[in-house]
């Protein structure tokens, strides 16, 4: 039996969009570029999710921006697709992360509040609130970014 996906109030499905069943959209949400969400993924109130796969059960927060994929490791690709001893955890991000065109985060990991995913990245370890991830796995603090990124409004001021 499939599970009945609840979408909440201003959400938008464009065109092409795929949704699996037992998934949640809050409020607001838009789901664009040919964005698919798997089965019983959450994604918070006023998130972009476009051109991007987000794996069934990850968790995105609310006023996040997802242009890349959250996968999962598919540590044991000999088991049987969609069998329960092959489930694996899913990322999970809190609020207001951005990750960028074609970054890639895998596995059950933690992306911390207002932390930023660079296009391209490749993260499967954890990320703490307001850092910078770029490459693979490099996490840099804000005050340590060489470039305008760091003096954007999207990292808080002390």
């Amino acid at each position: 039996m499939v599970e009945e996906s609840q979408i909440g109030d201003d959400s938008i499905l464009d065109t092409f969009c795929h949704l699996e069943g037992g998934v949640t959209l809050g409020k607001n949400v838009l789901l664009t570029h040919r964005a698919s969400v798997g089965a019983k993924a959450k994604i918070g109130d006023g998130s972009i999710i476009g051109c991007s796969l987000v794996c069934e059960r990850s968790v995105v927060g609310a006023n996040c921006r997802v242009f890349g994929d959250l996968i999962h490791r598919q540590l044991d690709p000999t088991l049987p697709w969609d069998a329960p001893e092959a489930e694996e955890t899913s990322p999970c991000l809190e609020d207001d992360v951005f990750v960028g065109w074609g970054a890639t985060l895998i596995g059950g990991i933690n992306v911390g509040t207002g932390a930023y995913v660079c296009a391209g990245a490749t993260v499967s370890k954890d990320v703490p609130a307001h850092h910078i991830v770029t490459g693979q796995n490099e996490i840099i603090s804000p005050a340590k970014w060489r470039g305008a990124l760091a003096k954007s409004a999207f990292f808080p001021r002390d």
